[in-house]
C-alpha cells in the first residue's frame, strides 16, 4: 500500500474537507505521530475562523486531546467551546462541556474557571443552564431578571427557583397566563390552555391570590366568552 507521505501528498488539496482531513489525521495517529494528527486539526481550526465545519474541527480535537492526554490544550479548547455553546439542545451541550471542564481542573480553582467560562459565553441561555446545572440559583435568577435570554424562562428552570425565587415564577406565569388568554385567543382549546396555565399559577406559592384577580379580571373583560368562563368555573374559579 501507500506510505504515510504518499497518502498525506494525495490528501493535501482535499484537507479542506472535514472527512478527509478525519482519515489523514487517522494515517497519521496510526503510524505513531499523534502530534501530527492533531497538529493538522488545529490548522484547520485556524483557517476555518466562523465558519460551519469549525465546530466539527473542535469536537474532533476534543476528542483528540482527551485520547492522547493533552489537559491543557483540552481546557483551553472546552473554553471555547462553551464560549460559542448553544442551548441544551446541542450536542454535546453547554453543561456537558462545563463538566469535561470541571474533570480536569483543580478543585481548588474550579470556581474561578468556571465563573471565567460562565462569564464568555455569548449564549444567555447555555449560561442559564450551565448555572442551573452547578447549582448556582441566585445566580441564575439574577441571569434571567436580565433577560438576556432567547428560548429560556424562569418556567425553564421552576424546581430550582420555586423554594427562593417563587415570586419571579409568579410573575413569569401571571404573565403568560394573560399572553395565552390575550385578543387574540378564541375557542374552547385555547381558553383551555390558558385557564391550566391560571391553575398553575395558583398551585405556585403566593400565586393563588394574583390567580383569581386575573381570572376575575378575564370575567369583566372577556363577559361574551361562554366557554372560557365555562372553563374558568370548570377550574375552580367560578
Amino acid at each position: 500500500g501507500a506510505s504515510v507521505q504518499e497518502t498525506m501528498a494525495y490528501g493535501e488539496p482535499f484537507r479542506a474537507s472535514y472527512d478527509v482531513l478525519d482519515a489523514l489525521a487517522g494515517v497519521l495517529a496510526d503510524a505513531g505521530d499523534a502530534a501530527g494528527a492533531m497538529r493538522m486539526f488545529e490548522e484547520a481550526l485556524q483557517s476555518a475562523g466562523r465558519a460551519p465545519t469549525a465546530r466539527r474541527f473542535s469536537l474532533r480535537l476534543r476528542e483528540l486531546y482527551r485520547e492522547y492526554g493533552e489537559t491543557e490544550k483540552l481546557r483551553d479548547l472546552l473554553g471555547e467551546l462553551l464560549a460559542d455553546a448553544g442551548s441544551t439542545d446541542s450536542n454535546p451541550s453547554a453543561p456537558q462541556l462545563l463538566d469535561e471542564l470541571h474533570a480536569i481542573t483543580p478543585e481548588q480553582s474550579w470556581s474561578q474557571v468556571r465563573d471565567a467560562a460562565l462569564e464568555r459565553m455569548s449564549s444567555g441561555d447555555a449560561r442559564c443552564d450551565c448555572l442551573a446545572a452547578e447549582g448556582l440559583v441566585d445566580r441564575l435568577a439574577s441571569e434571567l431578571a436580565q433577560g438576556g435570554v432567547r428560548y429560556r424562562s424562569p418556567a425553564s428552570y421552576e424546581s430550582l427557583l420555586i423554594a427562593d425565587h417563587a415570586d419571579m415564577l409568579v410573575a413569569w406565569f401571571a404573565d403568560d397566563a394573560r399572553r395565552a388568554m390575550g385578543g387574540y385567543a378564541s375557542g374552547r382549546k385555547a381558553y383551555r390552555k390558558a385557564v391550566e396555565k391560571l391553575r398553575h399559577l395558583a398551585s405556585l406559592p403566593g400565586g393563588a391570590t394574583l390567580a383569581r384577580e386575573i381570572a376575575d379580571e378575564w370575567k369583566r373583560q372577556y363577559s361574551r366568552r361562554p366557554a372560557m368562563l365555562e372553563e374558568l368555573a370548570h377550574a375552580g374559579f367560578a
